[in-house]
């Protein structure tokens, strides 16, 4: 498995726990993410648990706090000045 570190840090939700949400989850564990799965399922939820995937039911979670952390990063972004990622291109000189 290669560990998945883009996520580090943050909280990433798995909606299905069958055999590629359980390696998703796997990989981003591994990759420093706090990971959240669920699954309708109630037999994937046990074993996902019974893999040390910390389960819950998506819908009761209190994403509030993320959304909180999300809007400081945007924050210290912008104040620490332009971004080479989606900045505008000067425009073409017109063709002759």
């Amino acid at each position: 498995m290669i560990p998945v570190t883009v996520f580090a840090g943050k909280k990433v939700a798995i909606f299905g726990l069958g055999g590629s949400g359980l390696a998703s989850a796997s990989a981003l564990l591994a990759g420093g993410a706090d990971v959240i799965g669920w699954d309708d399922n109630a037999e994937s939820v046990v074993k996902a648990t019974s893999a040390g995937i910390p389960t819950a039911d998506l819908r009761e979670v209190d994403w509030s706090r993320a959304v909180r952390a999300r809007a400081r990063a945007r924050r210290a972004a912008h104040a620490s000045g332009p971004a080479l990622v989606g900045r505008r291109l000067p425009a073409r000189p017109a063709s002759r």
